[in-house]
């Protein structure tokens, strides 16, 4: 069963009981006040509890938005309240729901400085003008436009508009700023044992996994044993994809890692409870392993993009690549075209095919 935001289950002699429980930093502040005070005990039968933690995420996305009465129906928050309780949301990532969340402030506060107009009344045109407010922050403003577009297509697909208007607005898409760097495996080898003298096994090892692994942060910090790590071989679906991958680690480093891992830990890249650990606070600790390393520039996520450069370096085809990290091929061929600016390794090994080939072809002469 696919729990709502927020809520987390925990098994009790009993049976399973069910709690909300919002982190401290998402909940709602007005004066001395704040909403949730703690957290909040749910039904134990399983449609009661559905029913009721979605009263509790509306309630709170309300009073986030500073919407205190319930919006009409057929306007934008009402649609977005909608949406935030459907399917569709609840099976996003948490990250991608927190974005979502962020993002829709701006348009819930828009939809209230116009009344609340109906949805089935909005055009192009208005959207266009909505989005002029961030002509200065364009990345900002291609996220609200995104967002906005799948909310309305939510409502489309659900009969409360006949087109979305926000599908096709012909906006000039920010440019993205060209990633900083990849590293190399002696640098990679250097962040990880910077993590083990500052106390952080968990990020050192992560480290590692990403590198070797090639997945995305969340398929990562989830993976279990044996679930996900028998005999060697990782075998896990990610996340994102649902793409299935079977991947043995070729960097001795993560082997050596991985067998010393005590024979009770279930979680590969746990805290000191064995207990997962939290993205945002893995991705903290990383910046201030890699600062503490003189890698100023260099962000976690450039892990995975780094494992791709280092196996075209070994020679592996963008197809051989994409089998391994379940990359779409042309995923592949985007990150290398992204990162990898005249790479002197890749271009000494064309030289030599080059060379060969020019011998080759001439003891035909």
């Amino acid at each position: 069963m696919q729990l709502p935001r927020y809520v987390v289950a925990r098994q009790r002699p009993q049976g399973t009981v069910y709690y909300w429980q919002v982190p401290a930093r998402l909940r709602v502040t007005s004066g001395d006040h704040t909403w949730p005070v703690g957290v909040i005990r749910l039904p134990d039968d399983p449609v009661e509890m559905l029913s009721r933690a979605s009263e509790l995420n509306a309630e709170l996305d309300y009073l986030r938005n500073g919407i205190t009465t319930i919006a009409p129906r057929g306007s934008l928050p009402w649609l977005i309240t909608q949406y935030e309780q459907s399917s569709y949301f609840a099976e996003l990532r948490d990250k991608t729901k927190r974005s979502y969340t962020q993002l829709s402030k701006y348009v819930v506060k828009w939809s209230r400085e116009k009344n609340n107009p109906p949805v089935a009344g909005l055009t192009p045109q208005k959207i266009l003008e909505f989005l002029a407010q961030f002509e200065k922050r364009k990345s900002l403003r291609d996220h609200v436009a995104t967002y906005l577009a799948i909310v309305l297509e939510y409502g489309r697909r659900n009969g409360v508009i006949a087109d979305n208007p926000a599908r096709r607005l012909g906006l000039k898409r920010a440019k993205r700023l060209k990633p900083i760097r990849a590293v190399t495996v002696d640098q990679l080898l250097t962040i990880v044992a910077k993590a083990g003298e500052m106390g952080l096994p968990h990020v050192a090892l992560g480290t590692l996994l990403h590198f070797d692994l090639g997945q995305r942060q969340g398929d990562i910090l989830a993976l279990q044993k044996p679930r996900d790590y028998r005999d060697g071989v990782f075998h896990f679906r990610q996340s994102k994809t649902d793409q299935e991958v079977t991947i043995r680690p070729f960097l001795r480093e993560t082997r050596e890692a991985l067998d010393a891992l005590p024979s009770d830990r279930f979680m590969l890249v746990a805290d000191a409870n064995g207990q997962a650990v939290n993205t945002e606070l893995y991705v903290r600790q990383f910046r201030q392993v890699a600062k503490a390393c003189g890698f100023h520039d260099l962000w976690e996520m450039e892990m995975r993009h780094s494992c791709v450069i280092y196996m075209e370096q070994a020679g592996l085809t963008p197809a051989e690549i994409a089998t391994r990290t379940g990359h779409k091929l042309s995923s592949v061929i985007m990150i290398l075209e992204n990162y990898r600016y005249r790479d002197p390794v890749v271009a000494a090994q064309g030289a030599i095919k080059l060379e060969a080939y020019r011998n080759k072809s001439a003891t035909k002469v």
